[in-house]
């Protein structure tokens, strides 16, 4: 009878430990794919800028295929992101980090082509919202002001945080303001 208790015990245990041990490497490797597809993001988003730096007059078709990739990889990550917040026992921290930032990336293209579409720009706003409520639970640093894990160009200057992305493109007065035409559309349906 003592034999039997601890080997039930010893199965309790090790059994735990081995579910354990499968568990993480899982996370560990979807962890991984989601930094992989951040990079191709900003990889994309750095072709997109480099094209329109080349030559500022070209739009149409070939932003929309750059948008369509973007919104593809965007799309992956975020499905990466629903398979942690769903997997109990793991820290989000790094996952909100990378699924708003390639949000932030994707709203950004969505500016790129406002003008031709004007739904970019509800597009883009969404995206942006978004980005900042997944960022929003930060106890450090806020996410815009952090230093990005990837180079990022446009034209000749490199950024190292979305910031100051935002700020020398004038991005982030068009973000701010979709908060001002959203809460207008909102007021509107209260009167």
């Amino acid at each position: 009878m003592n034999l039997a208790k601890w080997l039930l015990l010893i199965v309790v245990f090790f059994g735990g430990a081995f579910e354990t041990l499968v568990a993480q490497p899982i996370e560990m490797k979807l962890e991984e794919q989601m930094v992989s597809l951040e990079r191709d993001v900003v990889r994309i988003y750095n072709e997109l800028q480099k094209f329109l730096f080349e030559d500022p007059g070209r739009r149409g078709n070939e932003l929309r295929a750059f948008e369509s990739l973007i919104t593809i990889y965007v799309d992956k990550i975020l499905n990466l992101y629903d398979t942690f917040w769903r997997m109990e026992g793991t820290t989000l921290e790094t996952q909100q980090n990378i699924a708003a930032r390639c949000l932030l990336f994707r709203a950004l293209t969505y500016l790129e082509r406002a003008k031709e579409n004007p739904g970019n720009y509800g597009k883009a706003c969404e995206d942006y919202k978004k980005a900042l409520h997944l960022s929003q639970n930060r106890s450090k640093e806020p996410l815009l002001s952090t230093k990005l894990p990837h180079e990022v160009w446009v034209g000749n200057k490199l950024y190292s945080r979305l910031a100051d992305l935002l700020d020398s493109r004038e991005k982030n007065f068009q973000m701010i303001d979709c908060f001002r035409i959203t809460n207008k559309l909102s007021n509107l349906g209260k009167d």
